[in-house]
């Protein structure tokens, strides 16, 4: 799953990549940067970066609805940590 935010310019990537390792999830599996982008239509003093997480276990089969729960609350943890905002 990918997540698009826009953050402030200053930010660095790998703390919001530290931040998602800290929050403990033991499905994710994997979390990387795809994209970082500056220019029109984002804001001069702002960023929007996309990551994705890749989520994985070895006991159960993944249903969409427990993947989509967990990745709201990634993304609302990260959202409310950075202030940050999602794209429009």
């Amino acid at each position: 799953r990918d997540i698009t935010m826009i953050v402030d310019k200053n930010l660095e990537s790998a703390n919001i990549l530290e931040q998602l390792n800290l929050f403990g999830e033991k499905l994710v599996e994997k979390l990387q940067l795809l994209a970082a982008f500056e220019g029109e239509p984002v804001p001069i003093d702002k960023k929007s970066l996309s990551f994705r997480i890749t989520y994985r276990s070895a006991n159960e089969t993944l249903e969409d609805n427990k993947i989509n729960a967990i990745h709201k609350k990634l993304s609302d943890k990260l959202i409310t940590e950075f202030n940050a905002t999602l794209p429009e």
